[in-house]
This record gives structure tokens, sequence and C-alpha cells, in this order.
């Protein structure tokens, strides 16, 4: 049996983390590794009154098995996610970097056409985002018009490696639904997943055409 099977077994295991925001947070943090996710009424129905923590820790318990499910009305829950985890940091939210520029990130993306259980493109972004939501790293999501994805965005490379791994993993009964590792440009035929490169001690005395006519021939653009 697994264990997530003998944890939820035993309401013992868990009940006391449903009395405040606080021992939701602690619980969660010990959990999170190990357990899912599930529909909201999982934890409203052990009795929980605080709503706002129940919606985001409910997401983290998944019935008996670890099959990714389709969400009734995506966008409503992704809401209800940012609304908790926005209370329950209220200096920052939990996916908000704290440098004034943007983030490096590294990507990952799923195809929009591969989707077939939401027909609007905010449900689908949104789900994606709900399933995405508590990798390690996980920046946020966007959509790629050009080609037709979604892009995940992941602050670490690793944990974006992780997160492909993990959302392959649970989405492995829907053939057609898979996470890969978006390529911008390769460098020695090696495929680089970030937008973002640093140029270091470059000499004052070259002008731009000629850094930027360098990097052309250094990195192969896709």
């Amino acid at each position: 049996m697994d264990f997530e099977s003998v944890f939820l077994a035993n309401e013992d295991n868990f009940k006391e983390a449903f009395v405040n925001n606080a021992n939701i947070s602690n619980f969660t943090f010990k959990i999170k590794n190990f357990i899912y996710y599930n529909d909201v009424e999982t934890a409203v129905k052990l009795g929980n009154k605080h709503l706002a923590g129940v919606l985001w820790l409910s997401h983290l318990l998944e019935r008996r098995d670890s099959h990714a499910k389709k969400i009734k009305n995506p966008t409503a829950v992704l809401d209800a996610l940012k609304s908790s985890s926005t209370k329950n940091n209220t200096n920052v939210s939990i996916h908000v970097t704290k440098d004034e520029d943007a983030p490096i990130t590294y990507d990952a993306y799923v195809k929009l056409s591969d989707m077939e259980e939401y027909f609007t493109i905010e449900n689908k972004l949104a789900y994606i985002e709900i399933l995405a939501w508590n990798y390690r790293g996980f920046v946020g999501t966007e959509i790629n018009k050009d080609d037709n994805e979604i892009i995940i965005k992941n602050s670490l490379y690793k944990g974006m490696l992780n997160m492909v791994r993990l959302f392959n993993h649970k989405c492995r009964q829907r053939r057609f639904l898979k996470m890969q590792l978006k390529t911008y440009f390769l460098i020695d035929g090696l495929k680089v997943s970030s937008k973002e490169f640093k140029i270091l001690n470059v000499s004052k005395h070259f002008i731009r055409d000629d850094i930027e006519q360098a990097i052309t021939k250094l990195i192969d653009f896709l």
C-alpha cells in the first residue's frame, strides 16, 4: 500500500492541520513532497472552516492514486489558490521574485492542441498552472502565441527538469498531454531552455554590431 493510502486512512494524521492557518502551513510543508492534488471537496468534507486555507491544502491531497484529474472551473480554483497564497504571505506572493528585474527562468512547454479537456485558452492555462503550482522553483505560466504553447517557467534548471518529470508522471494516462523542455537556441549542439544569458568581460572598444555578429556565430537560434 502506498504512502498516500496509509496516511489518509488515519484521520489522526492530519485532523489537527485544519484548526488554523498556521497549522495548515506547517502541515503542507511536511507532506508537500508526498501528497498530490485532489478536488476541493475532499478537505471541505473534513469540516475545516478556514476555506481559504482549505482551497490551497485540498489540492495537495490525492485520493488513492496520483493521476491528474479534470478540475471543474480551473480559472476559479487558480484564483482561490492565488488569493490564499497572498493571505498566507502578506509581504510577497508565493511566486513573486524580490529582484526588480524579471527573473531568469528555465522553461518548459505544453502544446495547447494537446489539451482536450478544456475549450478556452484561459481554462487550459489555469489547469496547467494548478498542476505546476507546488513544484519547487515554479514561477508562472504564459501563452506563446507564435508556437501555440503554454510556457511553464521555473527559476531553477534542476527544478525545471524535475517539474517536467513529475508532470509527465502525473499525466501519464493522458497519452497526448506531455510537458517538454523548451529550446530557444543551441550552443555547440546543446539545447538551452532559457532566453537569458550574460556577456562578461567584453572590452569597451567593441561596438554593438560586432558583439551581435559574434553572438550570432556562436549561438544557433531556433
